[in-house]
């Protein structure tokens, strides 16, 4: 039997435990396992995916980890990766089904993401941008959402607000996994969509209370990634106001 280990709320592999034996895995910046180690550290396995997938160089123990890209576990076999609703060709550098919501995912059904050699975001800050407040302010930092980049998650926030969610929040990363879980106790989800909260389970007014919209997973990812990305510099208890731009 094998068990794997996933760092909290992602698909980024950060152990696997077989026969006993333990291994740590490495991964890059996108959540892709790149090396694997056993407890003693010498490396077990590596491998290198092109931008689509393929594999072009892979040593050790072939095939130990099954994973490419978050969410896509590959079937060595077909030559396809399994990612939850449907199947990715690292081949053909698509899905071989359509999404399976649509025309709300884009007008590509069968397409993976936009092209990486034309929107690129380096450093995971498109759409967020972050800055120190006014002197005065009673909030250290403020952080804006673009409503063009991210219109689902930006709109949900901006009607949360006017519901009277605060727009001042404070950064409290510790108990985000908790409060996660209560802000969607009880929350049923919908097919191909996620159930998106505000405030963040990042921030302390987060949890139990929190307005919870079920949004298209590419805008609430999206939004997600660029929000901590955009605070990663931020320490616990920092204050944050948040305004949504165009």
């Amino acid at each position: 039997m094998t068990v794997w280990l996933f760092d909290e709320e992602s698909f980024v592999p950060v152990a696997m435990i077989k026969e006993g034996r333990s291994y740590s895995i490495l991964t890059d910046q996108l959540g892709t396992p790149t090396e694997a180690y056993d407890t003693e550290g010498n490396e077990v396995w590596s491998r290198v995916l092109d931008m689509d997938g393929n594999v072009i160089g892979e040593t050790g123990n072939k095939g130990m980890v099954p994973f490419l890209f978050q969410g896509q576990y590959y079937d060595r076999e077909t030559g396809l990766a399994y990612n939850r609703f449907r199947y990715y060709s690292p081949q053909m550098g698509m899905y071989v089904s359509q999404d399976p919501i649509t025309i709300y995912g884009g007008l590509r059904f069968y397409g993976y993401v936009k092209n990486p050699n034309s929107w690129t975001d380096v450093l995971g800050l498109k759409g967020c941008y972050l800055k120190k407040a006014e002197e005065g302010a009673e909030y250290k930092y403020v952080l804006q959402i673009s409503e063009t980049e991210y219109p689902a998650t930006a709109g949900h926030i901006k009607r949360a607000i006017d519901k009277g969610k605060p727009s001042v929040v404070t950064i409290d990363r510790d108990n985000a996994k908790s409060n996660r879980k209560k802000s969607l106790a009880g929350v049923k989800t919908e097919k191909g969509l996620d159930r998106d909260e505000w405030p963040m389970a990042m921030f302390k007014e987060g949890g139990t209370g929190a307005d919870i919209e079920h949004i298209l997973p590419s805008d609430n990812r999206g939004a997600g990634a660029s929000i901590r990305a955009a605070l990663s510099s931020c320490n616990n208890t920092d204050t944050i106001k948040i305004e949504i731009i165009k």
